[in-house]
């Protein structure tokens, strides 16, 4: 077999491998009409599905990336539901061949474990020169805690295969700025995730410095042009999405949802060996352990690489990566300084800085990924400096210890999407009739936080427009027209094709109505008003 024969049989391999590794965990949830696991999992599963489910029975319209009757009337950007967008405009493009019932959500958790294997190959084989090595350390990224967490409700999230392209494309052997290859990764983290995008622009940036300060094959004019059009790329994209529509990018949180110091050994209920350490309030969201395999390995390649190494050419001629994941380490760990239960210090920053730039941030703790897989990678120092025999071993040693430490929370996430029955029982024969007069569903004061998916899903398919919704961002404009909505309301002036669904404060709505005139209903904790329904 010739060299390019065996690389894509290695890449066949890890790729089966990633898929093999899905199927132990996930199971069942690869059946696209099995949507009970994601109605049962908790809010932000049922947020996706919700967002991908009111999308695609929205008629089509510019941009092609809104939800039209979602956030009714202003409509969401179907980014901001988090229902991976690249996934639901190639669906709903097609969903006139597709089942009623129909999720691609198990089929991307399958993509992600089958990609994270082939691009952690790619890495892995930068390292190491014979291919069964490769493949072993491929299955680190493979087992990644981090991936592995964000697929347990964070779907899109999970795309971390992409910031692995990413760094592929860095470290890989070159001289001139890959136009297809940012190009591709960029679009594709965006119709993905903004922040997979966010992170991967800070990788771009590796690139850029290294090929223009360290190597010098690239000019200031071959930047510029390269940076002008990768930013036009993304505001295009970006507008046919419908980001610049009605989502505000920018949102309070930066310093909430940041990253613990002790986050890479801290293992946050995920470890059979290491035990939990503390954190502060929301810091769950910088969870970053390693795996008590690869902080073995770490540990060892830290020392051999700090006594073997000239530690002052290493900088030269790495500063970039250096300097781009110290600046990603310190927006992990916010202003917000904090080492287990307790806060070492917190900068004062005022609310320009903390909201209007730094809320682009707002889940700070995400932006250590790209550093957590640079220390998995680095992790194979050590290998590097052994015989092969004996760095197979001790790969092989280290892989079993990661996967017993990891083993009990992956038989759990498995558990928990399996074998899920959704039944809804709350919505009378009534209500469902009296719906069929009605164009939009409006929730006041706030979303019912129970019932919520019930109503949102019955109206999703009944044609019916929602008027609000869980997103990622918030949207411009919304809290007034709800608050000049509810005073309507108030001052007995209701739309003749909206039913108003009461989560509290009905009587305060109700008062000034003439109720004989109107059909209510009483479910569960909710207030359900039918104006002028006539049978």
């Amino acid at each position: 077999m010739s060299d390019k024969q065996k690389n894509i049989l290695s890449i066949t391999i890890v790729a089966i491998l990633g898929f093999v590794a899905f199927l132990l965990i996930y199971g069942e949830i690869l059946d696209p009409r099995y949507d009970a696991w994601l109605l049962t999992a908790g809010p932000d599963p049922v947020q996706q599905y919700l967002g991908w489910i009111m999308y695609s029975v929205a008629d089509w319209s510019w941009p092609i990336g809104l939800a039209s009757n979602y956030a009714y009337p202003f409509g969401i950007a179907v980014s901001f539901t988090d229902s991976i967008p690249i996934l639901a405009i190639f669906f709903k493009s097609i969903r006139f061949i597709l089942p009623q019932t129909f999720q691609y959500f198990g089929l991307w958790i399958a993509i992600c474990f089958v990609l994270q294997g082939v691009f952690g190959y790619l890495l892995s084989s930068l390292f190491f020169k014979k291919r069964l090595a490769a493949i072993l350390a491929s299955l680190f990224f493979i087992l990644s805690p981090i991936m592995l967490f964000r697929l347990g409700g964070h779907f899109a999230l999970g795309g971390h295969f992409l910031i692995l392209a990413a760094l592929w494309t860095i470290l890989a052997q070159h001289n001139k700025i890959s136009y297809l290859k940012w190009s591709l990764i960029l679009v594709v983290s965006l119709l993905v995730h903004p922040y997979l995008l966010f992170i991967n622009l800070f990788l771009l940036l590796v690139d850029l410095l290294n090929l223009y300060f360290v190597r010098k094959k690239i000019g200031l004019k071959d930047t510029l042009y390269f940076l002008v059009f990768e930013e036009g790329l993304i505001f295009l994209l970006a507008y046919i999405l419908g980001l610049f529509l009605t989502g505000n990018a920018k949102a309070p949180g930066y310093g909430d949802f940041s990253m613990n110091l002790n986050a890479i050994f801290n293992p946050m209920g995920w470890s059979n060996i290491l035990p939990d350490l503390g954190i502060i309030r929301y810091q769950a969201e910088g969870f970053n352990y390693l795996g008590f395999g690869t902080l073995l390995l770490l540990f060892a390649s830290a020392v051999k690489f700090f006594v073997k190494t000239n530690l002052k050419q290493f900088i030269y001629k790495q500063w970039p990566l250096i300097l781009i994941s110290l600046i990603l380490i310190l927006i992990s760990i916010s202003h917000v300084v904090a080492f287990n239960f307790y806060i070492l210090f917190s900068l004062p920053l005022g609310k320009f800085l903390s909201e209007d730039v730094l809320g682009l941030f707002r889940s700070s703790g995400r932006f250590f990924w790209p550093v957590f897989y640079i220390l998995v990678l680095s992790s194979f120092y050590i290998l590097k400096t052994l015989k092969y025999k004996l760095a197979l071993l001790i790969l092989i040693i280290t892989l079993s210890i990661q996967f017993y430490d990891l083993s009990g929370i992956l038989k759990q996430r498995g558990q928990t999407f399996e074998g899920q029955v959704f039944r809804e029982t709350i919505l009378t024969t009534e209500f469902k009739e009296a719906s069929q007069n009605y164009q939009h569903l409006a929730f006041y004061p706030v979303i019912p936080h129970k019932n919520y998916m019930i109503f949102a899903m019955f109206a999703a398919q009944n044609d019916i427009s929602v008027n609000n919704g869980h997103f990622a961002r918030p949207i411009v404009g919304q809290d007034e027209y709800l608050a000049n909505q509810m005073e309507k309301i108030q001052a007995g002036h209701l739309d003749e094709d909206t039913i108003y669904v009461f989560s509290r404060d009905a009587d305060m709505f109700v008062e000034n109505l003439k109720m004989e005139d109107h059909l209510y209903i009483p479910i569960d904790n909710t207030f359900v008003l039918f104006p002028y329904y006539i049978k």
